[in-house]
């Protein structure tokens, strides 16, 4: 797979400078290629691409190889390219350029979006949804997508009935229309959630800027929802990473602020206890996962590979 999604950037890049200009040629001015995602089904391939003219989410068809949609994006700072479905892409903006690869905020996504390819159109998500906290940063943290490929669910501070103050709650969004509705209600103090491709909340995160106090939830009896794993620190202690096959094992980060040695850890819920992740393989060195659109870890990536 690998050596396949290789050939198929190589034959892109090709495909690119055969047909720049010669004058940008001479100066090497050449358009990049980022963010290159297959479609679920692998006859597709998003990418961002920048040239002269633009920035453009460029979709490729492999079965004839030929470009098959260009979607405008030069107003907006792609971060992050995902498809939904065969005929929907979501595109993560963000105002920032810092990156940090397991620490919290990765980027403050400032906004999502939708390509519709059938309907050949791109609408921001959340907005006109009623009862959005209004001014609130990373109004584009997309945490998963239903199976179907239709809905899209994302963590939104919003007003909440009987409450003084915003919580923060996961939205079900809709990919044709963009206005959501209420999923899962969080907490003032909620950061994170992870779902399944139902969209029912696996796991949370919280964490209060007063106490200081961190936690990792999952869902209890009668709705209610149980601590796993609790700590108290002047910055966030750990970054919940992903969920494991099993939708119950839950991967986490223990950032240098935490008590743990910093790495990569499994927790499971029965048991409650953090577990190291085994960092070598054959003799190889794990440095990260893959994930799902889902957060769910599909594969491991090693150093020097």
């Amino acid at each position: 797979m690998i050596r396949f999604y290789t050939m198929i950037v190589a034959l892109l890049v090709g495909a690119v400078t055969a047909s720049a200009d010669p004058l940008a040629e001479r100066f090497g001015a050449l358009p990049s290629i980022d963010f290159v995602q297959i479609s679920p089904e692998g006859e597709q391939l998003a990418f961002v691409q920048s040239s002269e003219d633009g920035v453009n989410v460029i979709v490729y068809n492999l079965v004839d190889m030929t470009p098959s949609a260009r979607i405008p994006v030069t107003d907006l700072k792609v971060r992050q390219v995902r498809w939904a479905s065969e005929d929907r892409i979501i595109l993560n903006v963000s105002n920032t350029s810092g990156y940090s690869r397991w620490t919290r905020g990765r980027f403050e996504y400032s906004a999502a979006y939708v390509i519709d390819l059938e309907r050949e159109s791109i609408r921001q998500l959340v907005i006109g949804t009623e009862g959005v906290w209004a001014n609130q940063p990373g109004l584009g943290n997309v945490v998963g997508v239903h199976r179907e490929g239709g809905l899209a669910y994302m963590p939104v501070r919003m007003r909440i009935p009987n409450r003084s103050e915003p919580a923060v709650t996961l939205l079900e969004v809709s990919l044709t229309h963009g206005r959501g509705r209420v999923a899962e209600y969080g907490r003032i103090d909620t950061i994170d959630f992870v779902v399944n491709s139902e969209g029912e909340a696996l796991a949370r995160e919280n964490y209060d800027n007063d106490s200081n106090r961190y936690q990792l939830q999952v869902p209890g009896v009668n709705s209610t929802w149980r601590t796993v794993l609790e700590e108290t620190s002047s910055r966030i202690p750990y970054a919940l990473i992903g969920i494991m096959p099993d939708d119950q094992t839950l991967v986490v980060w223990a950032n240098p602020e935490s008590t743990r040695p910093a790495g990569l850890y499994t927790l499971n819920p029965d048991t409650d206890e953090l577990e190291p992740v085994d960092r070598e393989t054959e003799g190889r060195v794990t440095e990260s996962f893959i994930l799902d659109k889902n957060r769910h870890v599909i594969a491991y990536t090693f150093e020097g590979v």
